[in-house]
């Protein structure tokens, strides 16, 4: 309700209609896995009101920066995930990983406070990197706490390997 995205279950659902549309057409997609880096902090300083705001702000850029077939949700405390649909190259999902991260990285003023963002994004593929939500959730994980490892506010593809 805060962010007005859908969540995880509805995610489920659209990652399922995209199975079926690959099934019948052979159009892969991209999964990316979104985490606010220090949002913590934006809370612990600014209080929860202001950690809200933030919240909208990013759904709000997310949404903004996605196109009408993709799919934008709320995973999670500071945890987004994106469908992106008709990807058919990795460097298509790694440009759209990147516009996403410069419409989030903008500051933000809340009530508050002004607060500048970074966020980490963890990409995979579908089919290549895995053909379950689960496992496409888990390697844009993977590479998403790799970019966290290496300082935060980037982004990382799952290596290709076989499914």
């Amino acid at each position: 309700m805060l962010t007005e995205l859908p969540n995880r279950y509805l995610f489920a659902d659209r990652f399922e209609q995209a199975i079926d549309s690959w099934k019948v057409n052979g159009t892969p997609f991209a999964v990316l896995l979104i985490d606010l880096d220090h949002f913590k902090e934006i809370n612990g300083e600014c209080g929860h009101e202001a950690g809200d705001q933030v919240l909208r702000t990013v759904a709000n850029r997310m949404f903004e920066a996605t196109r009408a077939c993709d799919t934008v949700a709320r995973y999670g405390g500071d945890e987004f995930v994106i469908l992106l649909a008709d990807i058919f190259r990795a460097d298509s999902a790694e440009k759209k990983a990147e516009s996403l991260l410069e419409a989030i990285v903008q500051s933000v003023k809340t009530t508050v406070a002004e607060r500048s963002l970074s966020c980490s994004i963890g990409v995979s593929l579908f089919p290549v990197h895995g053909q379950s939500l689960d496992t496409l959730l888990k390697t844009a994980d993977q590479s998403m706490y790799g970019v966290k490892q290496l300082g935060r506010k980037g982004i990382a593809m799952t290596e290709t390997r076989e499914t």
